[in-house]
């Protein structure tokens, strides 16, 4: 249905005759000695073509980082077909952001977010 070509801070999807755009900055948050450090980033997306102007919305699933055995995705926002918002203090190393069609059922586009080196 949809072929996909992933970067560590870009992601691109090619939807039928649209694309939708999506990145994230931080593209890479810090991983210290085994340990998550979670961050805040700016995601920024533009699905205008791939949902002829429709509203989005945006899931987040975070990997096993907080010990409880399991991914989580969750509804993270609903938007306009193109913007940008900034999320909480909760992005680590691994956290994939779904840009999806606004039924929730056709991915967009997906980013996960890379691990940076630490800062001494």
């Amino acid at each position: 249905m949809y072929r996909s070509l992933a970067l560590s801070a870009f992601a691109l999807t090619l939807v039928g005759c649209g694309r939708a755009e999506l990145s994230a900055v931080p593209a890479e948050v810090q991983r210290c000695a085994g340990v998550n450090h979670p961050a805040t980033v700016t995601v920024k997306w533009d699905a205008y073509k791939a949902t002829a102007g429709k509203p989005i919305k945006l899931w987040v699933r975070n990997p096993d980082s907080f010990g409880e055995g399991e991914d989580h995705t969750t509804l993270w926002t609903e938007q306009g077909p193109t913007g940008s918002a900034m999320t909480g203090n909760w992005v680590v190393p691994g956290t994939a952001i779904i840009l999806t069609d606004e039924s929730g059922k056709r991915e967009l586009a997906e980013l996960h977010i890379g691990s940076a080196s630490c800062l001494k």
